[in-house]
């Protein structure tokens, strides 16, 4: 059963890098519609994205630093950050 189990796992691992090389998305010919072309009222998808930006939120996108405390207004817990390290 383990030998079995092994060379299922053996194999997966080395077709795996195949398999996912073939799917890369998207591709070279990749196509490109304006909102009208692809049906899309563009008023409407203007709406949508003004919408989207202005409700984003505001805490930080780091989820170490996004805590429930940071997210009540506690700045005062949240560690500094140098280059991109947490510091605590």
């Amino acid at each position: 059963m383990q030998i079995r189990f092994r060379a299922i796992l053996i194999g997966a691992l080395v077709t795996l890098p195949l398999t996912a090389h073939a799917q890369t998305f998207p591709g070279a010919d990749w196509q490109r519609k304006t909102p009208a072309e692809a049906g899309i009222n563009p008023q409407l998808l203007k709406d949508a994205i003004d919408f989207a930006i202005a409700s984003e939120i505001k805490n930080p996108r780091n989820l170490k630093l996004n805590t429930t405390e940071l997210s009540a207004g506690n700045r005062s817990a949240m560690p500094s950050v140098r280059s991109g390290i947490v510091v605590s």
